[in-house]
């Protein structure tokens, strides 16, 4: 017997007073009041029915509208992957937590929770909903399409069908194609490098000298309707990382771009402000490391103003600059000034000095951590006002004392991608990234993290050295050996 033939036949034999969590067996509810661009209740129960059998019950709602309610024989699928649910009567909003036996009556059988957390409603109507997962470390996308409507008829068994839907995991699967760019467009541009004591050597006529922000580079792909945000790097499963609903909220950004612009990638430096004044880059990776959900509660809590500071265009490298800036400057117009800016431009020896001052007295508002300079051709050159050193994480020691069970104390490191462990760096970390260190030492082992030290000794170590923040743009192309690190490191811990 079919999974929709057995929830038939409970419907048809018992009655609404013995259906635990339905106050109205006859209620399937309005879809298009499934509240949008906010975070919402998500259940999935795993149900071992006496007459359905085993299956899945999926649940989304708020106290206002109680739980839509689907059942599924499968668990949600992987991404590209699809299952049919069949929409079941609204339950109350307190059924989310329950967990145990049901002893008799309708849906008699025991009931867990296989995944809960939240979803934000992208498209809710009678016949499609769209949404993602917000309680992971990495959103998951979904549509459902209604394939069939509520069956009518006079019998009891036809007005309780609410009809099929079908789900689709629409998460995207590769960076490139989800921008609708090659590769090579979306890899992390090159800088050249030269020490803070020759920085006028770059205050020439036909560079370009603006001021660097210390956050997170991104790329950002304009589409006509609406903007995307991704990280360079990729995920655990080698998905993109999208920070579209980290940055702008559950409702995404909306925004008109004009036909000639739509599909351009750009490049941009994400950061955060509080009271007009940039975060530390420590506390803007735990804000983009964690899932949607706890990310948008700590910017609130924090009160953290997610902004990006938009810099070039990808994929036009071969153009001059001065171009990719006015090109720049005609976007902007179209993105709303609290989420966007370009940065500061000096093209005049005297206004190139007077910015590096500015930002090396440490007056700027945004930044005390350099310039960059760009030529009318070729890489740009970065130039920092303190030395900074990358190294890799290779693996995390616990904490000891008050840290003891509660924070990681920091991380072993190695110099190069393949190289041995030379140091340990045990200070510079924000309470929240001992934590998640503690919670996921998987997620940093094989991460590039920028330090800061008074130096290294002969054998590569630094000198009493701090941490200061992952590196959330490093190349895709790391991921297979990040892959490998990993698994070394877990080796260990088992060993």
């Amino acid at each position: 017997m079919s999974l929709t033939a057995k929830i038939l036949l409970q419907f048809a034999v018992k009655t609404a007073d013995e259906a635990l969590g339905i106050p109205d067996r006859k209620r399937f509810g309005d879809i298009s009041q499934i509240p949008r661009d906010q975070l919402i209740k998500w259940v999935v129960q795993q149900h071992d029915a006496q007459r359905a059998g085993k299956h899945f019950d999926v649940r989304m709602g708020t106290p206002q509208t109680g739980l839509y309610s689907w059942a599924t024989r499968k668990a949600l699928p992987e991404p590209g992957g699809k299952t049919m649910l069949f929409q079941q009567p609204v339950h109350r909003y307190d059924y989310a937590g329950f967990q145990g036996k049901i002893p008799s009556g309708y849906g008699a059988g025991t009931v867990k929770t296989h995944d809960m957390g939240t979803i934000g409603v992208q498209e809710a109507a009678n016949d499609k909903i769209k949404f993602f997962t917000a309680h992971k470390g990495t959103p998951e996308f979904y549509t459902m399409i209604r394939t069939t409507g509520p069956r009518k008829g006079a019998g009891r068994t036809e007005r309780t069908q609410g009809g099929s839907w079908l789900l689709i995991n629409t998460t995207p699967v590769k960076a490139p194609q989800f921008l609708g760019t090659d590769e090579a467009s979306m890899s992390k541009l090159k800088y050249k490098s030269v020490p803070a004591a020759d920085v006028e050597k770059l205050f020439t006529k036909g560079n370009i000298i603006q001021n660097k922000v210390d956050g997170a580079s991104m790329l950002y792909r304009l589409f006509g309707d609406h903007i995307e945000a991704v990280s360079y790097r990729v995920g655990k499963t080698g998905r993109p990382i999208i920070h579209t609903q980290r940055m702008f909220g559950p409702g995404g950004l909306k925004a008109k771009i004009p036909p000639e612009l739509a599909g351009t990638v750009l490049r941009g430096e994400a950061y955060g402000t509080r009271e007009g004044k940039a975060i530390p880059p420590q506390e803007l990776g735990g804000l983009l490391n964690a899932g949607v959900a706890k990310s948008l509660e700590a910017q609130k809590q924090k009160g953290v103003q997610l902004r990006t500071m938009l810099f070039d265009v990808a994929g036009e490298q071969d153009k001059p600059y001065a171009d990719r800036l006015a090109k720049l400057q005609q976007v902007i117009s179209f993105l709303p000034k609290e989420k966007f800016h370009l940065p500061e431009s000096a093209t005049e020896p005297v206004a190139m000095k007077g910015l590096w001052d500015q930002i090396s007295t440490g007056k700027h508002p945004l930044t005390s951590e350099g310039v960059v300079s760009w030529p009318e051709k070729g890489p740009p050159t970065k130039v920092k006002v303190l030395p900074e050193s990358d190294v890799w994480v290779k693996g995390v020691f616990p904490g000891e004392k008050g840290l003891a069970g509660v924070g990681a104390g920091g991380f072993e490191y190695s110099t190069s991608p393949e190289g041995p462990v030379v140091g340990r760096v045990g200070t510079g970390f924000s309470e929240e990234a001992r934590k998640q260190m503690l919670a996921d030492p998987e997620g940093w082992v094989g991460r590039m993290a920028r330090i800061r030290s008074m130096g290294q000794f002969p054998g590569g170590a630094h000198r009493a050295p701090a941490f200061l923040a992952l590196h959330e743009d490093y190349p895709s192309k790391m991921a297979g050996l990040i892959g490998i690190m990993k698994a070394r490191h877990k080796g260990r811990m088992k060993g």
